[in-house]
């Protein structure tokens, strides 16, 4: 049995390297030719998930009130340019059967921070310029906007 395991040894070393080559690839591959959303779909429910609405929740958090044209500007800024909902939405697009068979629940989670998201663009992307040359938000707060305050504290 010894002999064996002793001519077995090439095949068995080449098998780990192959794997371990596959390891060090995989994330790359996953990034490039999948769009950064594991085609394994409990994995990619598991981290990808959770990791962008904790993200996209603590840069939404550390925004500041805005007080004047600049603190607007940059709020409008930060949200174009550093919240991303576009890999949760290729997810949601990806996994459609499997959340629809039996996650609604993540898949309400998930369009509900989208819309979210999309709602504190527009609301930061609403200024206009009046005649004093000063600027103030255009849009009216009822029912279907919030102000970015609520916003927070909904999360």
């Amino acid at each position: 049995m010894q002999a064996l395991t002793f001519l077995l040894h090439p095949i068995h070393k080449l098998h780990r390297t192959v794997q371990s080559a596959y390891l060090l690839f995989r994330p790359t591959w996953i990034k490039i030719g999948h769009a950064g959303v594991d085609p394994i779909f409990q994995r990619a429910h598991d981290s990808l998930v959770k990791e962008e609405i904790d993200n996209n929740m603590s840069i939404i958090e550390g925004l500041v009130d805005p007080q004047n044209f600049a603190d607007r500007f940059m709020n409008h800024l930060i949200l174009l340019t550093h919240v991303r909902t576009r890999r949760l939405v290729r997810f949601s697009q990806y996994h459609a059967h499997e959340l629809n068979k039996g996650h609604l629940r993540s898949l309400r989670k998930i369009y509900k921070h989208i819309h979210m998201v999309q709602s504190l663009r527009s609301q930061a992307g609403a200024l206009k310029f009046s005649a004093n040359k000063t600027w103030s938000n255009q849009g009216q707060k009822n029912e279907r906007t919030k102000s970015l305050a609520a916003f927070k504290t909904i999360a």
